[in-house]
C-alpha cells in the first residue's frame, strides 16, 4: 500500500507539469503560486506521508538514520525555498511591504487624505490610506472620474500605464484636464477644465 501511495504521488506530480497550461506548467521552474494551486496543495502535503511512514517502519538503523539525515535536509531546503527563493518569498514579501510603506509616505506629501486615487494595479495597496478608484476602459474610467470630481473630491491618478493616452482623450471629451503633480512616479491630479487650480 505505501510503495502504490508513492507511485501514485509521483504520477500526479509528473502529470501536473505535464502541460504547458496545468499548474503553471510553462513556469521555468516549479514556483509555489504556479505549481501549487490551494486546490491540490493538499495532495503535495501528502507527498511527505509515504518517506515517514517507510522510516517509521524501518528496522535497519543505518537506513533509519540516513533517511531521518535526507528528510531533515529537504525539510530545512524547502522552508528556505519559501522564505528567500521562491518569487512570492517571506523574503520578498518583506522587501516589498518596506518598499510600499515609503512610497505611501512620499506619495501622501502629494494627496490629501480625503482624496480618492485611481489606478490601473496599485488599488491594494492605496486602499490602506485613500478612497480608490479603479482605471478600466477608458470611457467607464471617465465617467468614475468625472462624477469624483463632481463631488467635490481631490481626485489623483497613479500611474494609468498604458492606458494613458485614452483615458486623456476621454477625459478631454468630459471636460476634465490632467495636471501632472509627481513625474517620477506618475501621479496626475484631475481637475474641471476652467476651474482655479488647486493648491
Amino acid at each position: 500500500m505505501l510503495y502504490l501511495a508513492t507511485l501514485l504521488l509521483v504520477a500526479f506530480f509528473a502529470f501536473s507539469r505535464a502541460h504547458e497550461q496545468l499548474f503553471g506548467g510553462s513556469e521555468r521552474a516549479g514556483f509555489v503560486h504556479h505549481s501549487v494551486p490551494r486546490y491540490v496543495a493538499p495532495v503535495f502535503l501528502f507527498a511527505a506521508l509515504p518517506p515517514l511512514l517507510f522510516l517509521g517502519d524501518c528496522r535497519k538503523k543505518v537506513v533509519l538514520a540516513l533517511g531521518s539525515a535526507l528528510v531533515c535536509a529537504v525539510s530545512a531546503s524547502s522552508i528556505f525555498e519559501i522564505y528567500r527563493n521562491q518569487p512570492s518569498s517571506l523574503s520578498m514579501l518583506h522587501d516589498w511591504d518596506r518598499r510600499s510603506e515609503a512610497l505611501l509616505d512620499a506619495l501622501a506629501t502629494e494627496i490629501p487624505p480625503d482624496a480618492i486615487v485611481y489606478s490601473l494595479q496599485s488599488d491594494k495597496l492605496l486602499w490602506s490610506r485613500w478612497r480608490v478608484g479603479l482605471i478600466d476602459e477608458p470611457e467607464a474610467t471617465a465617467m468614475s472620474l468625472n462624477r469624483a470630481v463632481d463631488t467635490g473630491l481631490p481626485v489623483f491618478i497613479l500611474d494609468p500605464g498604458g492606458r494613458s493616452r485614452k483615458l486623456t482623450t476621454a477625459l478631454a471629451k468630459s471636460g476634465i484636464a490632467l495636471a501632472r503633480v509627481d513625474a517620477r512616479r506618475k501621479l496626475y491630479r484631475a481637475t474641471r477644465r476652467g476651474s482655479p487650480s488647486p493648491e
